[in-house]
């Protein structure tokens, strides 16, 4: 028997989140939902079928009222939108951020934000303003590909109205950190796709891509198309479900080079200090309060800073990339940059050379049993 929701349920209808049961300490970062939809139909992207185009939305007085709720239960720091489209409705997103703003003011900016949003709200510098002074430091953007030809034959032309690069800086301007989602095994690739994407990489400084292999999703336009070429491959130990245009070998190899190009130690940390140089400078500026400086959250950091030095500034064959970047902080005292950049990073690097190796799974949705090793062509 199979379940089909036959209406969707108004987010104004949802209750505050149960927050209290939570046990909010042992996660690095809260989450909240304004909005369920996005109005874009990208070709791989099952959004707009599960969720619908037009997006739903809370009131800003239920965003308000959960904020109060996680800052009730103990959450200060990082809080994730997690919306599909953070500006799926620009109006909405619009009228929500002065309501966010205020809470910020009158709780003396407790939250850190971070979203998902289309790279087309470099066009919206009223928003972007907006979210800097709502304290937003981070946007995950679905930016597939540096390749335009790509980009319009799955759909996401909205990439391609303002350049790439010109809109990240955008976005640094404002004092926002972009990271991306990248989409190998597109139709479109060529043997040289993946140099094209590290050079991306390197002009970018985007220091955190998901770089993910091409996957199949039902209920998505690229399944009808693939399914009726008969190229979805049932597979489990394969790293995704579609019988590339490519050699599958052969891309294999590509997302193995560009990750490890990528996520060389010396490159991300070199990323990280262009944001630091570009992007922080670009943020509010806050004085110490109770929110911001209090026990919990000073043994936290304590117990944080003694893993980071252990893991990657003892442990880790990295540590001299580490601590060059370290040392120029310390004698600012910013070690809140320091524990974050060493995280994102540390995190990353140990990903990718697990993910290479065959120790992770390179498709997000793949179902290939991790114990089986990745095989990829010899170089």
């Amino acid at each position: 028997m199979t379940l089909k929701t036959g209406e969707r349920l108004d987010l104004t209808e949802f209750p505050v989140p149960r927050y209290e049961i939570a046990e909010l300490g042992r996660y690095f970062l809260g989450s909240i939902q304004f909005s369920s939809g996005c109005p874009y139909v990208c070709e791989f992207c099952d959004i707009p079928n599960l969720y619908g185009r037009n997006p739903r939305l809370k009131a800003p007085e239920q965003i308000a009222a959960e904020l109060d709720k996680l800052l009730d239960c103990g959450s200060t720091g990082w809080i994730y939108f997690v919306d599909d489209n953070f500006i799926g409705n620009r109006k909405a997103a619009r009228d929500l951020l002065p309501h966010i703003i205020a809470w910020q003011k009158r709780n003396g900016y407790p939250f850190v934000f971070s979203c998902e949003a289309t790279l087309n709200v470099a066009k919206r510098p009223e928003i972007l303003e907006l979210m800097r002074e709502a304290n937003f430091h981070v946007m995950f953007c679905g930016i597939e590909t540096p390749e335009p030809d790509a980009l319009k034959a799955m759909g996401k032309e909205h990439n391609l109205t303002v350049p790439i690069l010109e809109a990240v800086d955008t976005l640094n301007s404002y004092g926002i950190e972009a990271l991306a989602g990248i989409i190998l095994g597109l139709d479109t690739d060529t043997p040289e796709s993946g140099d094209h994407l590290a050079e991306f990489v390197v002009r970018s400084n985007i220091p955190i891509l998901t770089i993910n292999l091409l996957q199949a999703l039902p209920v998505t336009p690229l399944w009808d198309r693939l399914a009726r070429a008969g190229r979805i491959v049932d597979d489990e130990d394969r790293e995704s479900n579609v019988d590339f245009l490519m050699p599958y070998d052969l891309v294999i190899a590509m997302y193995r080079d560009v990750m490890l190009r990528c996520y060389d130690p010396a490159q991300v940390y070199a990323r990280f200090e262009h944001q630091v140089k570009a992007t922080y400078p670009n943020r509010l500026k806050f004085k110490l309060n109770s929110h911001r400086l209090n026990w919990r959250d000073a043994r936290r950091a304590a117990i944080i800073t003694s893993r980071v030095v252990w893991h990657v500034g003892v442990r880790s064959d990295y540590k001299r990339v580490f601590w060059k970047f370290a040392l120029r902080r310390l004698v600012r005292g910013d070690i809140e940059c320091i524990l974050r950049v060493a995280i994102g990073a540390h995190h990353m690097i140990i990903f990718t050379r697990e993910a290479t190796s065959g120790r992770a799974n390179a498709a997000f949705h793949s179902q290939r049993d991790r114990s089986e090793p990745l095989t990829v062509a010899a170089e």
